[in-house]
Parts: structure tokens; C-alpha cells; sequence
């Protein structure tokens, strides 16, 4: 069964094993979310009447529910955005961290029960969109058209992360690698995958892989071998959106695709520690029991900012690139504060936000006004991959396809160590 989508199983049993009290209490017993925001015509609105609308229909709404996924994010939240929002327009925000894997579910869940849902703004894992829009858990806002904010990202991001509007881009992430400058010379940093290979069977146990079920920096390591050694109608199809589990990993298995990416990865397991996730990576960095290892870029800063790790600890992308890509925020479907929600996010997106995220935790923006515009001055964006090397930026595939990917590492590298 795919790790977030639900099929095969009734919405209200899943619901009745996903949800936890705390949830319940707050979810009305026979809401129906089909009527939560009938009186909010949003097609009245655009960016030029946007405040004047909203402000005073979201201040009567009170208060809005805040859904969270990415676990470094939780300072960014309450101790900059909401206490600004709520300082700003005096409405409450209440802040929920929580795990993909579960607030997918529950969501899903409750949308099927035609209930309201505990999340009016839901901050999720981009690579998740797909799943969202065949659950139809987006509220149906074209926010790249209707938020002031937006004006300020390119068009090109807002496709690539909207397309039905639906989605705005908050974060973008990179994978990369994370390396000892203190026991590893500039010079000898390997740039590419097959220098990668060389240096560590050089240094046996010197290069740390993040497990990919256990964490995204090792997936984006998967990813970069697939990419590296598949050919282009192989890459077109690996592309394309799937969105059964099945056929995914029956492709994964038959088309031969990743032979190649699975021999090179057997090969750098071999020489390899694996790690139970990425922090786990990052502490052996920061005990020096390994000089390379799997990282995201803003939390391996989070580390570093916190002195978990080393000033001397940089980032490098071998060649041809690591996977990147846009964390979103959307509506929930069904929400009961729907202005306070459009509100949440349009001042999320705005300029001071989007410049402390990339300043203070190396938290990467889309908005035009900041990215090439002002001077790389803070120790956050002195610590980030360079944007030179984003060049070959890889993208993330479905869902279902990094689930069959995931499960083929396992049989195919992990178990053949």
C-alpha cells in the first residue's frame, strides 16, 4: 500500500486508527465540509481588492489552524511568522508540528467522512502535491493569481509548484553533501558521482548514506545515481506521474532502467556507513567519524547554527546534481477560516518572512526581489551551495515512485551489502 494514500482501506476505519484524541476533540461531530465556506465567495477576489476583503472577514473568523511537516521549522513559526500575523491583524494562530505520513492520512480521512478538518493552512512536503490533488484536500484558491505575495515569485516557480493554483511555493530545499574542509582539501572534493565512487573506496567508511526510508538526503543520493545513469526516454518515463504503487514498482523492477544506478549504489554501500536518518548522518560529521556524508542543505545549517557542527563543515553537489524542490502551502479543503488562511499564507510569502527563512536558516526563496538581489552577508548563505552549482537542480518523482524506489534500494543494495 502506498506509505500516505489510503486505498483499500475504509476512510473511517483508517480515521478511528490515525486520529489521535487531541484531534478528535477538535473536529465538530457532523460538520460537512462541503458547506464550511459557502459564505466566502472567493471569486469576488483579486490581488488589487485582497486586503480590503479579507482582513476584516479573517479577523472575524478569529483564529486559524497551522499544520507543519518539516521538523526544523518549528522556530521559523513561533517565533517569527505567528507572533508577527498575530501582532499585525490580532488573529490566533494555532501551531500544530506534526508528520506527514499522519497528517495525510488523518486529513484524508476526514475529507472522506465529510468532516471538518483540525488544519485550515496545511505547510506540507512538495512532493506530496500529487496525492493532494487526487485526495482533493486543496481548497479550490488559485493562490498564485489571487495573493499579493505571489506577485513577487516567478511565473515559472508558481507553474511548477500550482499548476491548478492551488499550491504556492514556501521553501525550496536542496539536497547536497556535507564535507570536513578540515580533513578534506577543497581540491580533493570529489565533483562528480563516479569521483565520489573512487574517493570512497579510498576511504573505506569515510562517506556517510543516509538510509532512504529513513530520511530524504539519502533519497536524494538514490536519486542522483538514477539520474546520472539512465538515458532520456528512461528519465521521461521515471518522470511521468504515477500514481499507482504498483506499476510504479513493477517498472522499477522489469524495465532495466536502473540496473546500472543500482550497480553503481551497491558499489558505494559497500564502502559506505549507513545512517538511520539525517540527523544521525550530521552527528557522526560532527564526531568527526566520517569527512562526507548525505545532507539537506537548511538542516545541516540548523546543525551548524546551533554549533552541532563545525564551522568547518561546507556543502557540495557532485555532478550531474542532487534533487531539489518546493515545499508548499495550501488551503485545506473544507476549512472553516478560509479568509484567516488565505491571510496566513499571503503574509507568510511576504518579503521580511521569506528573508529571515533565507538568512537565518538557509532556507531557500523564490521571491525575485531577494534571490541575486542582495548581498550574500549572512553566515546562513556563506554556508549554502552556490547557485552556480544549482544548474542541474533534479526534481523529485511521485510519491508511488519513490515508494517502489525506496523498496528496491532495500532488496537490491541495502540487503546485498
Amino acid at each position: 500500500m502506498n506509505r500516505y494514500a489510503l486505498a483499500g482501506i475504509g476512510a473511517a476505519v483508517v480515521a478511528a486508527v490515525v486520529l489521535t484524541v487531541a484531534a478528535l476533540q477538535r473536529v465538530p461531530a457532523h460538520a460537512d465540509t462541503a458547506n464550511a465556506s459557502d459564505a466566502f465567495d472567493v471569486r469576488a477576489l483579486d490581488r488589487d481588492n485582497f486586503y480590503q476583503v479579507v482582513v476584516p472577514r479573517a479577523q472575524a473568523e478569529g483564529s486559524v489552524d497551522l499544520y507543519s511537516f518539516a521538523p526544523s521549522f518549528p522556530p521559523l513559526w513561533k517565533k517569527i511568522v505567528i507572533p508577527r500575523f498575530e501582532a499585525k491583524y490580532g488573529i490566533k494562530v494555532n501551531f500544530f508540528n506534526t508528520r506527514p505520513v499522519l497528517a495525510d492520512q488523518q486529513l484524508i480521512a476526514l475529507r472522506a467522512l465529510g468532516r471538518t478538518p483540525p488544519a485550515d493552512v496545511y505547510f506540507a512536503p512538495g512532493g506530496h502535491m500529487r496525492l493532494y490533488r487526487r485526495a482533493a484536500l486543496a481548497a479550490d484558491y488559485d493562490l498564485a493569481s489571487l495573493l499579493p505575495q505571489a506577485s513577487a515569485y516567478p511565473p515559472a516557480l508558481l507553474s511548477l509548484t500550482a499548476r491548478d493554483g492551488r499550491f504556492v511555493p514556501f521553501h525550496l530545499n536542496q539536497t547536497a553533501l556535507a564535507y570536513d574542509s578540515a580533513r578534506l582539501s577543497a581540491a580533493s572534493v570529489p565533483r562528480d558521482l563516479d569521483a565520489l565512487l573512487t574517493w570512497a573506496r579510498a576511504h573505506p567508511y569515510q562517506f556517510a548514506f543516509t538510509a532512504p526510508r529513513s530520511g530524504g538526503s539519502g533519497e536524494g543520493m538514490m536519486l542522483a545515481a538514477a539520474y546520472r545513469f539512465m538515458n532520456e526516454p528512461c528519465r521521461k518515463t521515471f518522470a511521468d506521474a504515477w500514481r499507482n504503487d504498483a506499476d510504479a514498482s513493477r517498472w522499477v523492477q522489469t524495465s532495466g532502467c536502473l540496473d546500472e544506478a543500482w550497480q553503481y549504489l551497491r558499489a558505494l554501500a559497500k564502502v559506505s556507513v549507513f545512517t538511520n536518518g539525517n540527523a544521525d548522518t550530521q552527528n557522526l560529521l560532527a564526531n568527526k567519524a566520517v569527512t562526507i556524508g548525505t545532507v539537506w542543505e537548511d538542516g545541516a545549517y540548523t546543525f551548524r547554527r546551533e554549533k552541532l557542527l563545525e564551522p568547518t563543515v561546507a556543502l557540495t553537489i557532485p555532478q550531474p546534481g542532487m534533487p531539489g524542490s518546493s515545499d508548499v502551502l495550501f488551503v485545506v479543503a473544507g476549512t472553516q477560516h478560509p479568509a484567516a488562511a488565505l491571510l496566513l499564507i499571503d503574509f507568510a510569502l511576504s518579503r521580511p518572512i521569506q528573508q529571515w527563512k533565507l538568512d537565518e536558516m538557509a532556507s531557500r526563496t523564490g521571491r525575485v526581489d531577494i534571490n541575486g538581489s542582495t548581498p550574500d552577508t549572512s553566515p546562513a548563505r556563506r554556508f549554502m551551495v552556490p547557485e552556480s552549482s544549482l544548474n542541474s537542480r533534479l526534481t523529485w518523482p511521485s510519491v508511488s515512485m519513490m515508494t517502489a524506489l525506496d523498496r528496491a534500494f532495500d532488496a537490491r543494495v541495502a540487503a546485498r551489502r
